[in-house]
């Protein structure tokens, strides 16, 4: 970092700046929830995270601190302390109240490595880890294709360990642009040692293409959003900043 900014403290306030931003949740079709951790004994209604005010300034809200860091547990019904230190364990109970309260089929989050990539603890609740060989965990990654609001795919894959690229892999150059002077980073890394994508259902032709499309490097980008809504002839999806 220390060759394209002054100090440490320049990049991490606007990295923090943005992630200040983000929703804490997203709404699909009315009915199912998109959240990072869990539910929260102060979470009642969705309205309860409407409210919440953008940017996010403290972290010491315990319901915003219950949204990001709370996990369901099956063997519970109520809530009760997490071992994590923050955020709550929930249960069955009041996973079936909140649904039935608000409308909801279910909860889709993330949060926790789970072995498959996709786990269902119980039911109304799914958890999708998307990181295979998670702190030298052999598990799978998962991610789940929406067609409609009732029909989800769930998929699974798994990347090749990545290795970690070292400082003195990096090469840095400095670069005058348009009178104004910017600094890049261009990290070397031979195509060879690219990780290999695939899951059980990947034919040999399909990792040729993902891997001619990884080296030519055609990246997507998506313009961030604060409300959307996209309408079909089959479904409709809502999301929302909360």
């Amino acid at each position: 970092m220390e060759p394209l900014y002054s100090s440490y403290e320049t990049i991490y306030r606007s990295i923090l700046t943005v992630f200040s931003w983000l929703p804490l949740a997203v709404l699909l079709n009315r009915k199912c929830l998109l959240i990072h951790g869990g539910l929260s004994p102060k979470l009642k209604s969705l309205d309860d995270i409407k409210n919440i005010r953008l940017p996010i300034s403290e972290l010491n809200d315990n319901l915003v601190t219950d949204i990001l860091w709370s996990d369901p547990c099956s063997s519970i019904s109520s809530y009760v302390s997490s071992p994590r230190g923050l955020g709550v364990l929930f249960g069955r109970t009041v996973l079936k109240n909140f649904l039935a309260q608000n409308k909801l089929k279910y909860i889709i989050r993330g949060h926790q490595c789970v072995q498959s990539g996709i786990e269902t603890p119980m039911n109304g609740i799914v958890t999708v880890f998307s990181t295979s060989y998670y702190s030298d965990e052999e598990n799978l990654g998962g991610y789940i294709q929406f067609k409609n609001i009732t029909d989800l795919k769930y998929r699974t894959f798994r990347l090749s360990p990545f290795r970690s690229i070292s400082r003195k892999m990096a090469q840095f150059y400095s670069v005058r642009t348009g009178g104004i002077r910017s600094r890049t980073i261009t990290i070397t890394m031979s195509s060879s040692k690219l990780p290999s994508l695939y899951t059980s259902k990947t034919t040999a032709s399909s990792r040729n293409i993902l891997s001619d499309q990884i080296k030519k490097r055609r990246l997507s980008t998506h313009s961030p959003g604060s409300i959307k809504s996209t309408k079909s002839s089959t479904s409709k999806q809502l999301s929302f900043d909360l």
